[in-house]
């Protein structure tokens, strides 16, 4: 920075681009002298020290902090003198500033000269918009009072997703707090936002979670979508939001290989412009707006992102330091009150960038962007290829007066005119305010007994194989249910009854359908959730949906987990009874989109506990003869076994894939009467198996087969699946 003759100049926090917490407001007054070529350096603060190095030394020697004369009560500054080479520290161990004597240098067209003179050289300046992590040792005292917070940094439960349920696939960016990686939640793909477990006792860890909180109170189609937090086991926190395929924006505008024609320039513009009016509307200010901090989704929707520095009004401290140096606007550059009118500054640059395809201020220093922007107004040249209506805008945004800049709300309008788009502003949120997807369940009611004179029952969705009960949708207390109605009141129907409702009062789980009640009189039935995506079999039977092998990896994935639950459940539990229609699709509605989630299982009167006391119940067979283990309907009668629910999923398998290769539902074995004896030889006996399609990928094909391998023992584990349909899921993401 310049320093004229005695004219004094105030180093501190929230000036110059210094953040640092441990630096005081008004730390160090420094005066030049021009008669004598020297500096005054003068000790503000009533706490700190300052740090000096002369020409030459190894060791600095400590500029106290002001203290009291003796005959007065009032604080006295200590002061040195500078000069050439000398340099000056507000801490120990960061903000080396230096004294340099500087000469004529030569510098591109359109920059200002800089001529000889006396200057302050920032040597060591922090990232801007990054909390510094701390290199001192914090006091035993403060310690122990920082500890308890430390150990309960928790993100709110109720949108807490277990991290069970996220499958990391390919580490996309990293920055000084933290990771970015493309990630799958359920069967969703999304961003993990991770910070690093070191910096969790830190500011950052606040920011953090401040970001967190922020996201979960915005809700619109211009603003990243917010999905809820994680805790992985490793320590690391992190945030989980939609996932945009194209990246930052700033990776397109800086590939020049990636066309950016006046359209696509309106569209980004009018997107980008109408997410930060939502903002504003909210009265947030986002305080980093940076070409980094939008993303871009595949049809090149644009959406502003990353709010680790975003703040209410009400609530921010309007003359803190923060943004990113070359984005920042004038008054935080110097220190002074601010507004939204900040992020429309920014935007300006922004809008630069866009036509100019270029870094801001690239061939300046960190201290040369502070002097040229703060005193002397200097901006980036607009390139000739910007029209002029667009100049104009950029021109009013970057006014260096705030109060002359436009809102967001009319920046946005003056783009619209520009671009003649038929568009509108959203003020308001323009999707439903949608819960997580791990929230998407109904409320449960506690083990209780319905009476079924209050449940309404609206239409027939199934009828068992044996008739013994029939599936309605319905409606209970105004919540959406699955009714399963029994046909009659008698001893095997009470028996199956009985064991499904024992086991589903003992589940809480995502992979499992949830029990809202049980009625008993008149006639035997079970509520539960809804889960509104229908079943397996009615996804493949449904001509209208595209199948991919993106949808048919994540379907196996999501229903082996389900499984690999219930196998790992206490001594384990046994469907007995795997078939598609026992797999239910948990969706939520993204406007027209449906977005799959989960799967969750259902029909468990067959299910029983892997126990001694079970033994002679698995020796019978009850399931459905395609999907039943061969080894089942041997004359020895070998018992039922979690290899037994393997083989029946190894056939689920093959009708997905089949599914997908032949265009339409086929059900296994369609040529058999599967109701007959010679049935059963060919597939216990000479090893039938339905044919795999020849353009089912190999390494799927593999797991099929060893699925329904004829020797129990040679089958995987679904522990083993999971891990098998993961691996593949994974490659194939990384292979597009």
């Amino acid at each position: 920075m310049e320093l004229k003759s005695n004219q004094p100049v105030v180093l501190g926090r929230g000036k110059y681009g210094i953040s640092d917490n441990r630096i005081s407001r008004e730390h160090l007054r420094v005066t030049f002298s021009e008669t004598t070529s020297s500096i005054l350096a003068q000790n503000l603060s009533s706490v700190n020290p300052v740090y000096i190095w002369k020409k030459g030394a190894t060791e600095p020697q400590k500029l106290d902090a002001r203290i009291p004369t003796p005959s007065q009560d009032v604080p006295v500054e200590s002061s040195t003198v500078l000069r050439n080479k000398d340099r000056i520290s507000l801490l120990i161990d960061a903000f080396f500033i230096e004294i340099v004597t500087k000469k004529p240098v030569l510098k591109p067209p359109g920059t200002p000269e800089i001529e000889e003179e006396i200057t302050l050289e920032i040597s060591e300046l922090p990232h801007i918009g990054t909390k510094r992590q701390s290199t001192f040792a914090t006091p035993e005292r403060k310690r122990r009072e920082l500890q308890p917070s430390q150990s309960t940094f928790m993100f709110p439960k109720t949108s807490r997703i277990p991290p069970e349920k996220i499958m990391m696939i390919k580490k996309i960016g990293e920055g000084s707090c933290g990771e970015v990686w493309k990630a799958k939640y359920g069967v969703t793909i999304v961003a993990v936002k991770k910070i690093f477990r070191a910096l969790l006792s830190d500011s950052a860890a606040k920011e953090f979670q401040d970001e967190a909180t922020m996201l979960g109170n915005l809700r619109h189609s211009k603003v990243v979508q917010f999905w809820g937090f994680t805790d992985f086991p490793d320590g690391c926190q992190a945030i989980v939001t939609e996932f945009m395929a194209k990246g930052a924006l700033s990776d397109i505008v800086y590939n020049l290989e990636i066309p950016l024609d006046i359209n696509r320039i309106g569209s980004i513009a009018l997107h980008a412009a109408e997410g930060i009016a939502y903002l504003h509307s909210k009265n947030i200010v986002h305080r980093d707006i940076k070409t980094m901090n939008f993303l871009v989704s595949d049809d090149w929707t644009v959406k502003v992102a990353d709010f680790g520095l975003s703040k209410h009004l009400k609530q921010a401290n309007t003359n803190t330091f923060c943004g990113t140096m070359p984005w920042a606007a004038p008054e935080v550059l110097s220190g002074a009150l601010y507004s939204t009118k900040v992020d429309v500054y920014s935007f300006g640059i922004v809008l630069w960038e866009l036509f100019s395809r270029k870094e801001p201020y690239s061939e300046l220093s960190a201290s040369q962007i502070i002097l040229q922007v703060v005193n002397k107004g200097y901006r980036p040249e607009i390139p000739a290829n910007c029209p002029p209506e667009w100049k104009k805008l950029i021109q009013s945004c970057w006014h260096q007066n705030p109060d002359n800049r436009p809102t967001m709300e009319e920046v946005f309008s003056m783009l619209k005119q520009i671009t003649n788009a038929d568009t509108d502003l959203k003020r308001e949120d323009s999707f439903p305010n949608l819960p997580p997807p791990e929230q998407m369940i109904l409320t449960l009611v506690s083990n209780s007994t319905v009476n079924l004179s209050d449940v309404i029952l609206d239409h027939r969705i199934s009828t068992s194989e044996n008739s013994t009960a029939e599936k309605y949708f319905g409606a209970y207390r105004n919540q959406p249910v699955c009714i399963k109605l029994f046909s009659q009141n008698n001893e095997y129907n009470e028996s199956q009854f009985s064991s499904e409702v024992n086991l589903l009062e003992q589940f809480n789980s995502p992979f499992v359908v949830k029990m809202i009640g049980a009625c008993y009189s008149p006639k035997l039935a079970i509520l539960t959730e809804y889960v509104p995506g229908g079943s397996v079999l009615e996804l493949m039977q449904n001509r209208a949906i595209e199948f991919t092998w993106e949808l048919v990896y994540n379907v196996s994935l999501e229903a082996a987990r389900a499984v690999n639950f219930l196998h790992s459940f206490r001594n384990g539990i046994l469907h007995r009874n795997l078939k598609p229609s026992n797999f239910l699709l948990d969706v939520i509605q993204e406007g027209t989109v449906s977005r799959l989630c989960g799967i969750k299982i259902c029909d468990l009167a067959m299910a029983r506990a892997d126990t001694a006391d079970n033994a002679k119940t698995f020796q019978n067979v009850r399931s459905d003869w395609v999907y039943a283990d061969p080894e089942c309907f041997n004359p020895s009668r070998k018992p039922f076994s979690a290899k037994s629910d393997v083989y029946s999923f190894g056939i689920i398998l093959w009708e997905l894939v089949s599914r997908l290769c032949e265009k339409e539902h086929t059900a296994p074995y369609s040529t058999f009467d599967t109701t007959s004896s010679t049935f059963v030889t060919e597939v216990r006996d000479n090893g039938t198996r339905p044919k795999i399609p020849k353009d089912c990928r190999p390494v799927f094909a593999k797991v099929i087969v060893s699925c329904w391998d004829g020797n129990q023992e040679n089958r995987p584990t679904f522990a083993e699946l999971e891990t098998s349909l993961s691996t593949i899921l994974k490659e194939y993401y990384l292979s597009q």
